[in-house]
């Protein structure tokens, strides 16, 4: 049974992977349904060393964003922060707040030890997300890494007025 949800869940994000990009934009709860799978995916191999939940105001639900941003973040977190410990740890998926121009800021915080954007090597997950969100919105939008109470925190801004034009 639990070899049919996983594999269930494969095939839904594998869709979801050629459906979503050729769309520059989708709603939040599409992506957060692409980041659930890929989180449950994950939990079948990590059992429970990996635990999490989704803190997300029901208005910002249809707030649009890139496809598979929150994964990237969830996957950077689960493979970075959670894997290498012992005792595995909590990955918030994505807390989300409204920021005051009506932008979407998202976290996604993990109990691992944190790292610096700077090290990210060119090509890889969060380079690659860092480069689309500056090539749809430019300087209006930004990924930051932070240590906050314990935590490693990622925050990704995300404008929600139009993308720019090329």
């Amino acid at each position: 049974m639990l070899a049919e949800k996983t594999v269930g869940r494969l095939a839904t994000l594998l869709r979801s992977s050629l459906d979503k990009t050729n769309q520059p934009l989708i709603p939040l709860r599409q992506e957060l349904e692409i980041s659930r799978d890929y989180f449950e995916i994950e939990r079948v191999r990590f059992g429970e060393k990996l635990r999490g939940r989704v803190e997300v105001p029901e208005e910002l639900l249809e707030k649009k964003l890139p496809p598979f941003s929150i994964q990237s973040l969830v996957e950077n977190s689960v493979k970075h922060g959670i894997s290498p410990q012992r005792s595995g740890g909590e990955c918030i998926r994505a807390a989300s707040t409204q920021a005051q121009d009506g932008s979407l800021l998202i976290e996604v915080r993990d109990t691992g030890p944190g790292f610096d954007l700077a090290a990210i090597s060119p090509g890889h997950g969060l380079d690659n997300l860092a480069g689309r969100l500056h090539a749809l919105y430019g300087e209006r939008s930004f990924l930051k890494i932070l240590k906050r109470d314990g935590w490693c925190v990622v925050q990704m801004m995300v404008p929600q007025r139009s993308p720019q034009r090329w």
